[in-house]
């Protein structure tokens, strides 16, 4: 098992570097020559996968809502975090009264009224 994932991350990396297909599919080739192949190629492709979800969580801005937003509010939270309209994922959340909550990568914003009652308690007591 150790094995494929080491295999999946060296191919990461090749395509982290813009490597070539015909050289990662020789990464490929030569890891697999000394294994039980399709025990391998099946754990490789798995890793691959599990990577390829990360890395579209990582890129993709979640926005929670309390209502759906028009094309306005999306527009400025896609300025807000210079994504594409591709990349920003919305989700109404009935367990919001107002506002909304934005991630996307290591940047989070909270501007729901829970959010601001809460500092604003704080901010009094």
């Amino acid at each position: 098992m150790q094995s494929a994932k080491k295999t999946a991350l060296v191919i990461i990396e090749a395509l982290n570097r813009g490597s070539e297909p015909s050289e990662i599919a020789q990464l490929v080739v030569d890891k697999l020559q000394n294994s039980s192949q399709k025990e391998q190629l099946r754990l490789i492709v798995f890793y691959l996968r599990e990577y390829a979800k990360k890395e579209k969580e990582r890129n993709t801005c979640l926005v929670e809502s309390a209502t759906e937003l028009n094309e306005e509010k999306l527009s400025q939270i896609r300025d807000v975090f210079d994504v594409k309209s591709e990349e920003v994922k919305v989700v109404t959340s009935p367990n919001l009264v107002a506002g909304f909550r934005a991630k996307y990568g290591d940047i989070f914003i909270d501007k729901t009224l829970s959010t601001r009652l809460r500092k604003l308690k704080e901010a009094v007591t």
